[in-house]
């Protein structure tokens, strides 16, 4: 899964995104901050990119 802007409307990183990083983390996925070409607004270039941890034994 991919999330994209990681900003709010004024440009600010959401101040949920460290939460939502750990949550997936410890939950099992691989997740990566990545920028990427399009910028939505000033500095926000960024997504949030989640993958199913292969080795992990979550939803087996």
């Amino acid at each position: 899964m991919r999330i994209f802007p990681l900003i709010n409307l004024k440009g600010e990183l959401s101040p949920y995104l460290e939460t939502v990083i750990a949550d997936l983390s410890i939950a099992g996925f691989d997740v990566q901050v990545e920028s990427v070409d399009y910028e939505f607004r000033k500095g926000g270039n960024q997504m949030l990119k989640i993958q199913r941890n292969l080795s992990s034994n979550w939803g087996n």
